[in-house]
């Protein structure tokens, strides 16, 4: 796959309200993808003879991919309405921040594409906090086209499931035979429970928390489905933060349910910053 290319405008002001804020983008995205030597759909040849002989080499890449091989360039029309009232950015122990995300897509393909995404804080014992956090996202072609592979929707990873391969909860090609890769989905739910413990506060210094959770989603091939296999872990995760080296993240967790493309290993996920992406 060539790296896109991309070129990005966005415009944030706040509406109304210091919690409120809209942002309308807009971005221009070039994706190339081609297959390495030995990677391919279905091949055939014929080797001279009485009688001669078909020889019939089997797809080894699920169509989902073949179809998106070459060039192709998308214009995507973007907007996101965001409610936040945390009482911290690095730290809430109480608040909420609720975003909806709609966007279209024009150029070798046309779809559109709505996420809402939600998170919670509240409380805890002894300057503990609980943090409640859930998504859901649909996309679907218009015209007749399909939404491709790379703006699919897959989980697994350290910003969603976190006891799973990065991107490997996901939908497969039906009937294929080769190596069953994700081709990712048209809708997906995600949800997650994260109890903090803090261990080491220091204003300005070295902070550590402690970090207790469990994970659940599911991916569909279809639009408007939310049925595809469930998924869940649990797990535990150390946050540090360092002054001058930055927020680091250490999380192992261990898969409870899972589709046959997963196993029940436990994974470690590294990461940097204050949270996961929202």
């Amino acid at each position: 796959m060539k790296f896109p290319r991309l070129r990005w405008y966005s415009l944030t002001r706040a509406l109304w309200s210091e919690f409120l804020t809209g942002t309308i983008g807009y971005t221009i995205e070039d994706v190339g993808i081609s297959l390495n030597s030995g990677w391919h759909g279905l091949k055939t040849s014929v080797t001279p003879g009485v009688p001669p002989i078909l020889n019939v080499n089997p797809p080894n890449v699920p169509n989902a991919i073949l179809e998106q091989t070459g060039d192709h360039l998308f214009h995507h029309f973007e907007a996101s309405l965001a409610y936040d009232t945390r009482n911290n950015v690095q730290y809430p122990n109480g608040g909420q921040r609720t975003e909806f995300d709609p966007e279209f897509v024009t150029g070798a393909s046309t779809y559109y594409k709505l996420e809402l995404k939600s998170e919670w804080f509240f409380r805890g014992f002894f300057n503990h906090v609980i943090q409640l956090s859930g998504r859901v996202g649909v996309a679907e072609g218009l015209d007749g086209n399909t939404v491709p592979f790379y703006d699919s929707y897959y989980l697994g990873g350290l910003y969603s499931l976190r006891g799973f391969k990065y991107r490997n909860i996901s939908p497969r090609e039906a009937g294929f035979t080769g190596v069953a890769e994700p081709i990712g989905g048209n809708s997906y739910w995600f949800a997650s429970v994260d109890y903090y413990i803090p261990i080491i506060q220091q204003d300005n210094g070295v902070n550590l928390r402690l970090d207790f959770f469990y994970d659940a989603g599911s991916v569909s091939a279809q639009s408007y489905s939310f049925s595809g296999p469930f998924n869940d872990d649990a797990g535990i995760g150390f946050l540090l933060n360092i002054p001058h080296l930055g927020p680091l993240q250490l999380y192992y967790g261990i898969p409870i349910n899972h589709d046959q493309y997963n196993s029940a290993a436990g994974k470690f996920q590294f990461g940097f910053g204050y949270s996961r992406p929202f």
